[in-house]
């Protein structure tokens, strides 16, 4: 006869599992999920794509990813307002790696990757406001220019940009907001069944 053993460990599990579940119920990430998948197969694809067929003529390869943008922005569902940002900046992407000269492609692709985003969390988590994450995405790309090498375009003047949205990042990062709460319990939960697995497992190992 089958037994069911319970262990402590299942209490946290439980805990972390419930968790997920109220902040997937207050999030539209199970409507979008079909859509995300599609979306980021179509524009990465198209990218290894882009780069990888070099022997392809430049001409057709555009108008190949021309293609495909007009294919995600038909089958996007409601993720249409990210599709042009996201191709915007796999356009620049693709300049960047095919010429490694053009150092300046990075930051137009780090802005439209940022909008991008920001558009798309937003449309996942209605309930919080993402606008620090675009400047977090701002900063983020100046550090990288700054951290890159130089013979791959890494500019050492770009850590000024990198500092100043970086400043705005923490500025902008108002977490207030009467819909805030619906998060509160799931991350109460899930913090506590992670604290209880911590604390019990290192008790047994005492």
């Amino acid at each position: 006869m089958f037994k069911w053993n319970f262990k402590r460990d299942h209490i946290g599990l439980l805990l972390i599992g419930l968790g997920f579940v109220a902040l997937i119920a207050n999030t539209n990430i199970l409507s979008f999920l079909p859509s995300l998948i599609w979306l980021s197969f179509l524009s990465v694809g198209g990218l290894l794509f882009f780069l990888s067929a070099k022997k392809i003529p430049l001409a057709v390869r555009i108008v190949i990813m021309a293609f495909l943008f007009i294919v995600a922005l038909a089958t996007a569902g409601g993720l249409t307002e990210v599709v042009p940002l996201l191709f915007i900046a796999i356009a620049f992407l693709a300049t960047y790696f095919s010429c490694r000269s053009c150092w300046w492609a990075i930051i137009p692709a780090g802005v439209f990757s940022s909008l991008a985003a920001t558009v798309l969390l937003e449309s996942i988590f209605p309930r919080w406001d993402f606008e620090s994450l675009f400047f977090l995405g701002l900063s983020a790309t100046f550090s990288l220019l700054y951290l890159l090498p130089t013979a791959k375009g890494g500019k050492r003047w770009a850590i000024y940009p990198a500092i100043f949205w970086i400043i705005i990042t923490v500025l902008a990062n108002d977490p207030g907001g009467s819909d805030d709460s619906a998060w509160v319990l799931p991350l109460v939960l899930i913090l506590g069944g992670g604290i209880i697995l911590w604390y019990w497992r290192k008790q047994n190992k005492n």
